[in-house]
């Protein structure tokens, strides 16, 4: 009866150290993650932003030297589309960043295509921790005062322009007004 215990106690043991390893794993990645710079401008609005690619190749391989695998799946549901961000554990530990939804019911394909890869790039870099210098590719501050201030975009007296996404709290759908497509974050 007592190896029983002390067998079932061992493995408790382990699998809090597995715990605390993949939570100790995520610390140190997004720790040693940085800021990445844009390498691209678009050209109507002369901001620059991070191509998907070039974001991906900033973050894979700190998460990989952390035993941290990278997953964003598609997502669609009632006229809306998006992506669900997580990093994978070695251990199975699932590290969930929750949805970025889109509603896209007036978008044709590739209105849809360009929404999806923005919103795959502002998931990682919310995940990750990150920011993109002066990132403006959603064009939210079209012909509006804007200030950037410690990484932070305030926007004075603006509404959320098509293709920019409202940082909302996973649990809280955003309560601001957009024009479509509209992001919500749940």
């Amino acid at each position: 009866m007592k190896k029983t215990e002390s067998t079932k106690s061992t493995a408790v043991t382990a699998i809090k150290n597995e715990s605390n390893s993949a939570h100790i794993d995520l610390i140190n990645a997004l720790a040693e993650m940085e800021n990445v710079v844009g390498n691209k401008i678009n050209p109507a609005f002369k901001s620059r932003y991070v191509t998907l690619d070039a974001l991906l190749d900033a973050i894979k391989p700190t998460l990989h030297r952390h035993n941290l695998a990278f997953i964003q799946n598609l997502l669609s549901d009632d006229g809306k589309i998006g992506v669900q961000t997580a990093f994978l554990h070695t251990s199975g530990h699932l590290f969930d960043f929750g949805r970025l939804m889109i509603n896209a019911t007036n978008l044709d394909a590739q209105k849809i295509g360009g929404a999806l890869t923005y919103i795959r790039r502002q998931s990682i870099q919310t995940a990750c921790g990150i920011s993109i210098d002066l990132d403006d590719d959603g064009n939210g501050s079209q012909n509006k005062s804007t200030t950037y201030s410690t990484g932070v975009l305030k926007t004075q007296g603006a509404q959320v322009a098509s293709g920019q996404a409202t940082n909302q709290p996973t649990s809280q759908p955003s309560a601001q007004q957009t024009s479509s497509p509209n992001f919500i974050r749940k």
